[in-house]
């Protein structure tokens, strides 16, 4: 009750009880919006041990193929494989294993790949399927996999001015003045050119359908004429696959991101900040000279350099927050990034953070 009435305000919650439809609603957003134990289902059960599960599947996965390499027939060597005390030990983490094996692939042709494919197919399908042989690779396999829930896996780019636009202000997180000056419900012209300009640079980027990119500009420095604009940032993205896992539902696996400091330089056109360059530190590099290259002069490359991760880290599951608020969506979240206990437990009032 106390969270829900951080959340919800003045708003009477008692005008959720009216009739029973409004109240399942209510509770639902709750559940999406907080960890409430008397919400809990299948999605969000058992999770609490699934890094110590994780863990223990990478070490069979490796004793495994340490093992029993692969060699001589496939077929044999794949019953070999199954029959193992080991792999029974692997297959029966259920859940959290095949979180493992997902975000194995797309792998190689060593044995650890296809002792991981072999796990992730028993554990995805049940029991071995009939007929297979598995001639495809193992990043094979995962595309096929993927490709069965392909309808769900539409690319998400930051970029969407006029939805956002129409959103009410809103603190979703205790965000730093830096991170709050960079939420894109902000009404500021220049944070709204910032995102529309790497939506578009964002775009270029070729991803395999199932793939969801939220980036982030963490905005430190702002330079404004009446023709010229200019924005000093560091941009972050994090990249998750969207998979289904069995009883936990659809999920997304973290595979990766980025933190790059750039400048943007925007004129003005009929009124509008259209964008002229992006400087980028070179190679992406957090090196005092490249930033300081770039930067327009040392107080700002400092602020570049000095950037805190986890005001960072807040904008980006910030956006986050915000595309699975406007598109329905309630996925358990699996990133194996570092963030601080009291981080994690902030993220966790409004994510389905394993």
């Amino acid at each position: 009750r106390q969270m829900a009435e951080k959340y919800y305000g003045d708003i009477d919650l008692r005008s959720f009880t009216s009739d029973f439809d409004t109240f399942a609603a209510f509770v639902e957003e709750l559940n999406i919006l907080f960890d409430c134990p008397f919400t809990e289902t299948l999605e969000t059960a058992g999770r609490e041990n699934w890094v110590e599960n994780y863990q223990t599947a990478m070490e069979l996965v490796q004793n495994i193929s340490a093992e029993m390499p692969l060699q001589g027939d496939f077929a044999a060597w794949a019953d070999q494989i199954r029959q193992s005390e080991a792999f029974a030990q692997l297959v029966a983490l259920k859940d959290d294993a095949l979180i493992y094996c997902l975000m194995q692939m797309p792998g190689g042709t060593d044995t650890e790949s296809y002792v991981t494919m072999l796990a992730a197919d028993e554990l995805a399908y049940g029991s071995r399927r009939d007929g297979v042989s598995f001639d495809e690779t193992p990043e094979e396999w995962y595309q096929v996999y993927c490709a069965l829930d392909s309808q769900y896996t539409v690319p998400f780019y930051k970029g969407l001015e006029q939805e956002y636009a129409e959103m009410p202000e809103a603190e979703y997180l205790s965000l730093s003045k830096e991170a709050a000056r960079s939420r894109v419900t902000s009404k500021e012209t220049a944070v709204q050119a910032v995102y529309k300009a790497l939506s578009a640079y964002k775009k270029e980027d070729t991803l395999n359908g199932h793939e969801l990119v939220v980036f982030a500009p963490l905005i430190l420095d702002v330079a404004e004429t009446e023709d010229t604009l200019q924005v000093c940032c560091v941009v972050g993205d994090d990249r998750y696959r969207m998979n289904r896992v069995g009883n936990q539902g659809y999920c997304l696996l973290n595979e990766g991101g980025s933190r790059v400091p750039a400048r943007l330089d925007f004129v003005k056109e009929q009124g509008e900040w259209k964008l002229e360059e992006i400087h980028w530190a070179k190679d992406g590099s957090g090196y005092t000279s490249s930033i300081e290259e770039m930067a327009p002069n040392k107080a700002v490359a400092q602020k570049m350099i000095d950037f805190d991760s986890d005001d960072m880290t807040r904008l980006l599951y910030d956006n986050l927050i915000q595309y699975m608020n406007l598109t329905d969506t309630s996925y358990m979240v699996y990133d194996m990034g570092y963030k601080t206990e009291d981080l994690q437990q902030e993220l966790r009032q409004f994510l389905q953070l394993a």
